[in-house]
């Protein structure tokens, strides 16, 4: 659900672009600034946000709830707004709440998954793609009603605190206190042969960085998400302006055009976590990729 309400936050703002840059008096194309701060802050608190659970003994489900929290103010505040530069700080506000959402409830998704296992994590993925269809739906329906911009992002700045509210609720012990998971760590490694672990079983201990970086097939893998995000972006951020300015669909139709994108999107990701496990994973990318 945390996956969906950052989805949300993503995906129902490029539906109203044409309206809020009318509005604010600038060009669309300016909110090409805007997206592209939005993620460069959503980096920056992914990076921080895991250094912090580094260095402290926080736990990553404290993150999550902040960044919740930051994601619903994001919304209320955003109607009272007038100015560009407003509007840059709105975003870094965005883009920072979303990267600890995504990144933080990741990492505690993939805590309950088996090892060598990434089934939970691609279902994950499947819900957030749920909230990526939900969002821009909601806006065609209100703006099918006439209902002006501002008031729609005040009903996702509702959704998103009673999403946060239910979140803290249901991970209560996972959020306050503080982690052993440092201390767990040094104490499961004490007197076990090098290059091991005790999970119950012994297991190889994942590639350092300093080796992953100097790994060919990973600087290949790393590319070609670097190339699917792109194109995702693109799709996900501009498809809605350019229906409207160059085939004249209304914003709500437009809305609905990004919707369908996620729609195959979904199914894409419902197929990988059924996917037997005597199919090769390069055989899948290769497939995809074509």
């Amino acid at each position: 659900m945390t996956l969906a309400a950052f989805a949300m936050s993503v995906n129902a703002i490029p539906p109203v672009v044409t309206s809020i840059a009318g509005d604010f008096g600038f060009s669309i194309n300016s909110f090409g600034y805007l997206f592209s701060l939005q993620f460069f802050v959503f980096m920056i608190a992914s990076f921080a946000g895991g250094a912090l659970l580094e260095k402290t003994r926080v736990k990553p489900g404290l993150l999550v709830a902040v960044g919740l929290l930051g994601l619903s103010l994001a919304f209320f505040i955003l109607p009272f707004l007038s100015l560009f530069r407003e509007l840059l700080l709105w975003i870094v506000i965005l883009g920072f709440s979303g990267g600890l959402v995504e990144t933080f409830a990741s990492v505690i998704i993939s805590g309950y998954d088996s090892p060598g296992s990434g089934r939970l994590l691609n279902l994950s993925q499947v819900f957030y793609c749920v909230g990526a269809i939900s969002a821009p739906q909601i806006v065609a329906i209100f703006l099918d009603r006439q209902v002006p911009w501002q008031s729609i992002f005040v009903f996702f700045g509702i959704l998103e605190i009673l999403l946060a509210i239910f979140f803290i609720v249901l991970s209560f012990r996972n959020i306050w206190g503080f982690s052993t998971a440092g201390m767990e760590g040094n104490t499961s490694r004490k007197n076990l042969p090098s290059g091991e672990i005790e999970t119950g079983k012994r297991e190889h201990i994942a590639p350092k960085e300093s080796s992953l970086f100097n790994n060919p097939i990973f600087i290949t893998l790393s590319f070609a998400i670097l190339i699917y995000v792109l194109s995702e972006s693109f799709l996900v951020f501009w498809l809605p302006a350019y229906l409207e300015v160059h085939y004249s669909f209304s914003t709500a139709a437009a809305a609905r055009g990004v919707s369908y994108f996620w729609v195959g999107l979904i199914v894409g990701r419902i197929t990988a976590v059924f996917f037997p496990d005597r199919i090769p994973l390069w055989l899948i990318i290769i497939v995809s990729a074509s």
